[in-house]
């Protein structure tokens, strides 16, 4: 309940909100209700320039804009020379989109008070809305240089968001370390730097940064939560427990880390505690259908298929359309034998979120078991085209290719898979089979050859994938030669 209480939407000088009427404390100023009576009666009043203000903040806040733009012209007709409100009049014309006016109205301002910091930021924003990004930067720059700097914490923040804009998330990293510095409470900086940390590849430094955070600060909650996510995003779940085991310890009923933690044991088959965990935030908040979903996943896994159902069935009792899970009770009509029932589950899925590629792949594999060749290939294609790089979708597709005999088409994938996912040998395997099936020895020589040059145990892995190739009196003589 913070809304920005001048210079909407990039300013941090927030205003708490009235917890009885969710409406902020100028609602009931005198200046206001007195506004709204002269009005309403059709006549004129005076006002200073504070009570002005006051007028303002409140249309602002209801995003009343024509409004607040009466009200401006009437507080500057009565108040000709006021900066304050010169300064409204160009902040609300930015709001308008109007960022030309804005800086003609900043650069008449800037005349008389070139140094003046609220001008200043406002003049950053304006040409920041225009394209002019660096020189929005360069402002920022000179800003937080200032003596007179009164909103580091702001001035840092938005000095990272212009930078990740221009430049990326690496040049964005010592901004949001430095608004840390200023205010080690500051929620915002941490999250943003776990995700500039992620997107610049850079996760190592992240974990040593928030760890000296937590070297300095023992019971800095959120160095802790960050140092978690971290771990969580390289994969190092016992390294992330740990430090969401630390940060819940600050903060019991911090659900955020909670929800973390329970991804972590589920990553790491530890399911009876990711389900402990998972029914805790189910109790503390049982309107939301995602934390049945994730409680039907560890029964599923614990091999408790009628409790997952139940709480599948649960979920979508919430939510009709929480398509993951439609997938969960797909699998389970699947183990269960039910493969129409499975089917018709994905099939809602695939519907409800049809630019999923696992749930295409599900469907593909399901389809296949029921002998629905066609559609089987069209689940396939659009798994792959959705996800290219995907390597198991490829290799289930180009598997479903050679039962149906379609060398050529195998191929052609493989060639494209090569080029996307890279030099794996799974891929050449498939292609090998082609060959060997439609008699082109050479070309299957010379690639079971590169094969074994490139992927030590290969062979072992034609020998498990095709044995029937080891029948051949040609291919023995090729591996005998290796």
């Amino acid at each position: 309940h913070l809304v920005p209480h001048l210079y909407l939407g990039y300013n941090l000088s927030y205003c708490l909100l009235d917890e009885n009427e969710m409406l902020p404390p100028w609602h009931r100023d005198p200046a206001v209700q007195r506004y709204k009576l002269l009005m309403k009666s059709r006549r004129s009043g005076f006002f200073d320039v504070e009570e002005f203000q006051v007028i303002l903040d409140h249309f602002m806040f209801l995003l009343d804009i024509p409004e607040a733009s009466e009200v401006l012209d009437k507080a500057l007709s009565q108040h000709p020379g006021s900066q304050e409100l010169m300064l409204r009049k160009a902040d609300l014309a930015l709001i308008n989109g109007q960022a030309e006016e804005c800086l003609r109205i900043i650069n008449q301002l800037q005349v008389l008070h070139p140094t003046d910091t609220d001008i200043l930021r406002l003049k950053a924003e304006a040409l920041a809305s225009i394209g002019h990004t660096y020189r929005a930067i360069e402002i920022y720059e000179s800003i937080s240089r200032s003596d007179r700097e009164m909103n580091p914490v702001s001035t840092q923040m938005r000095l990272a968001q212009l930078s990740a804009e221009v430049k990326g998330p690496l040049d964005a990293i010592p901004y949001w370390q430095a608004a840390i510095e200023i205010e080690q409470e500051f929620s915002l900086a941490y999250s943003e730097l776990e995700e500039c940390f992620e997107n610049a590849d850079l996760l190592e430094e992240g974990m040593r940064y928030f760890s000296s955070l937590t070297d300095e600060s023992p019971y800095n909650f959120l160095a802790w939560s960050s140092l978690g996510s971290c771990f969580r995003l390289a994969d190092r779940f016992t390294e992330a427990i740990d430090a969401f085991g630390f940060a819940m310890v600050i903060d019991v009923d911090s659900n955020a880390n909670k929800v973390q933690m329970a991804f972590c044991f589920y990553q790491l088959d530890r399911y009876e505690e990711s389900l402990v965990l998972y029914s805790e935030l189910h109790t503390s908040d049982p309107e939301d259908p995602s934390h049945l979903c994730c409680m039907a996943e560890c029964l599923e896994q614990l091999e408790h298929l009628d409790l997952a159902e139940q709480k599948y069935s649960a979920c979508l009792a919430l939510d009709p359309e929480y398509a993951d899970a439609r997938l969960g009770l797909a699998i389970i009509r699947d183990i269960q034998g039910e493969e129409v029932n499975a089917i018709r589950h994905i099939e809602t899925a695939v519907g409800l979120e049809p630019e999923n590629s696992e749930y295409w792949l599900v469907f593909a594999r399901l389809l296949s078991k029921n002998k629905q060749d066609k559609r089987c290939r069209l689940a396939f294609e659009r798994c792959t085209q959705l996800n290219p790089e995907d390597l198991e979708g490829n290799l289930l597709f180009l598997d479903h290719l050679l039962g149906h005999e379609e060398y050529d088409y195998v191929l052609e994938k493989v060639q494209n898979a090569l080029q996307l996912i890279g030099n794996t040998p799974e891929l050449y395997l498939r292609a090998i089979k082609a060959l060997h099936e439609t008699q082109r020895r050479d070309e299957c020589s010379a690639l079971i050859e590169l094969m074994v040059d490139t992927h030590e145990g290969s062979l072992e892995l034609l020998r498990d994938y095709n044995p029937f190739m080891f029948e051949d009196a040609e291919v023995l003589s090729l591996i005998k030669n290796l």
